[in-house]
């Protein structure tokens, strides 16, 4: 609810330490919930607000890092964050933090991550992620195809 509605970086900042108050333990979904919020956080162009937002995802990904529960929707919402605010060494970065981890993103993500790129002014970017996220959907239906003939044959 709080990303869909674009809440205020103090709104989410609070939701966060009332969870830590009340010892609430993150865990995958709860984390990226949060990262999710801090994604919809609007910056209105505050390049102040942007590196705080980028301090809070790189925060909170690291202890979902050290706890075990990142994954690849974590590592891309993170990357999309530094996409949005135009910053491709640190996007690349957190893309490559998640291939090591092996949560690598798939076509779904390649495509937020394009647009998150085309928010940010990341243009060469966003149409690599476009045309990588097109490429594996193609294979993904190739092989599709190639499973459903061989269904096809042996049912002969």
């Amino acid at each position: 609810a709080l990303a869909k509605a674009g809440s205020s970086l103090q709104d989410v900042d609070a939701l966060a330490v009332e969870m830590r108050a009340l010892g609430v333990q993150l865990n995958t979904q709860l984390g990226t919930a949060l990262l999710n919020a801090y994604k919809h956080v609007p910056t209105m162009g505050s390049p102040a607000l942007t590196q705080t937002l980028a301090s809070r995802v790189d925060g909170l990904l690291t202890q979902l890092v050290k706890q075990g529960h990142a994954n690849m929707q974590t590592y891309v919402l993170v990357a999309a964050v530094h996409a949005q605010a135009g910053s491709l060494p640190s996007m690349q970065r957190v893309l490559m933090e998640a291939v090591r981890a092996r949560a690598p993103p798939d076509a779904r993500a390649l495509r937020i991550l394009s647009l998150a790129c085309e928010d940010g002014g990341l243009a060469g970017a966003a149409v690599h992620f476009m045309e990588q996220a097109t490429m594996m959907k193609r294979v993904h239906i190739e092989a599709e195809q190639r499973r459903q003939g061989r269904r096809g044959a042996l049912g002969r």
